[in-house]
């Protein structure tokens, strides 16, 4: 399988960078960008079932939340996205 990757860039009046990375006709930084998003909706859609008595201590979900969406919260990924600013 062939990457057909380039990078475009430049710089407008005010100086702020408008590089895209292309790999076969993917706006790579938009993707990357839009999933962050995703990944700050999912995150926080976790956290709030999370709330829920069933994944408390001594609730009947409690392994199955050990096993899935806490270790997915507590990755240092998805801790690093959800500090980030989201961009505009």
């Amino acid at each position: 399988m062939a990457i057909n990757m380039r990078n475009v860039g430049s710089a407008n009046l005010e100086g702020n960078s408008t590089d895209k990375i292309m790999i076969d006709g993917v706006d790579v930084l938009k993707e990357i960008k839009e999933l962050k998003q995703a990944v700050r909706e999912l995150a926080e859609c976790l956290m709030w079932c999370g709330g829920s008595n069933d994944f408390a201590i001594e609730g009947k979900a409690r392994k199955g939340w050990e096993k899935g969406p806490m270790k997915i919260l507590e990755s240092q990924i998805v801790k690093r996205i959800m500090q980030e600013e989201p961009d505009a």
